[in-house]
């Protein structure tokens, strides 16, 4: 399946206009929360994307200064509507598409039995103009926690309180086992699973279920 459209996958524009990418992912997604509510059936979306990504060709080209901003897209509409530079219209344009997601699940009345994860992979990269992860130490690939230490939100209108910061250790890999748990599913048997059911996490403040978390880059291990 494709990671980008949910259907079979296949080459449908090559080279990626870059300039209708995010507008056509968050179109997807829209019409995909709408159908599914409509029918009244238990959906899933993952949403990854490209922003605020260069493309692989240009990696290269990102990393002298001034660097990865020069070599950054976004569509016309917000092309030089930050005043941050080609990364600040990304992250624009980004917050643009992941506002049209949440306006279809509250058009589809779906707001109260849809748990929305908002997070990142991974830290800055070491590039060009890039301000890196200030206060943390560390980059993209790297095991220092500006490169794997993540902010997340996390919505769940009348389930989950609103405003509220938890420091709890967490990690992407939870987000399986605690889907799972909230959707009243069970865990297929006879595996074993790194990540942690995070629901007394979001629903009643409870402390992480993880007593430690491994990252390692190559053959580093932190």
């Amino acid at each position: 399946l494709s990671c980008a459209t949910g259907s079979v996958a296949k080459v449908e524009e090559q080279p990626t206009n870059l300039a209708t990418l995010t507008q056509r992912y968050a179109d997807f997604g829209a019409a995909f929360i709408a159908n599914h509510s409509a029918a009244d059936r238990p959906w899933f979306l993952f949403a990854s994307f490209n922003h605020v990504h260069v493309t692989d060709a240009n990696y290269s080209k990102a990393n002298p200064p001034p660097g990865y901003s020069d070599w950054q897209f976004s569509s016309v509409e917000f092309c030089g509507s930050s005043g941050r530079g080609g990364t600040g219209d990304a992250v624009q344009e980004l917050d643009d598409a992941v506002g049209q997601l949440l306006a279809s699940v509250k058009r589809a009345g779906a707001e109260r039995k849809t748990i929305t994860f908002f997070t990142s992979d991974n830290g800055n990269p070491e590039y060009g103009d890039m301000l890196g992860n200030l206060p943390l130490r560390g980059y993209k690939a790297s095991n220092w926690e500006g490169g794997v230490r993540e902010p997340a939100i996390v919505r769940w209108p009348g389930r989950i309180a609103a405003g509220v910061t938890s420091w709890a250790l967490a990690t992407t890999y939870d987000i399986y086992p605690t889907v799972m748990r909230l959707a009243g599913g069970s865990m297929p048997p006879g595996r074993v699973y790194d990540g942690k059911d995070l629901s007394a996490v979001l629903l009643s403040g409870a402390s992480t279920p993880h007593a430690c978390l491994f990252h390692w880059h190559d053959s580093e291990l932190g």
